[in-house]
């Protein structure tokens, strides 16, 4: 009932909520549990799919590639230049 102590309970509702507790802190460690194995099995996914990606053709469209590819780098330098 609502604002009676608790001790006005019967034996049986305490242990009755005694098992209902243990039953759901045992539930949420397994769930805990099976988000761990799952997070483990997409990370392995996605390293595997990683590896697959050919990553050669990227080099070209990288921001830090080198400046010496780049054929124009004087003409870009002197129009910086002019532009200050």
């Amino acid at each position: 009932a609502v604002g009676l102590p608790q001790w006005t309970d019967s034996p049986v509702k305490l242990a009755r909520r005694q098992l209902i507790e243990k039953r759901m802190a045992k539930r949420a460690a397994e769930l805990v549990k099976q988000d761990d194995e799952v997070i483990v099995k997409l990370e392995d996914l996605a390293i595997e799919r990683s590896k697959s990606v050919d990553s050669a053709v990227l080099g070209k469209y990288n921001i830090w590639r080198k400046e010496n590819e780049n054929e124009n780098a004087d003409s870009t330098v002197r129009l910086m230049r002019d532009q200050i």
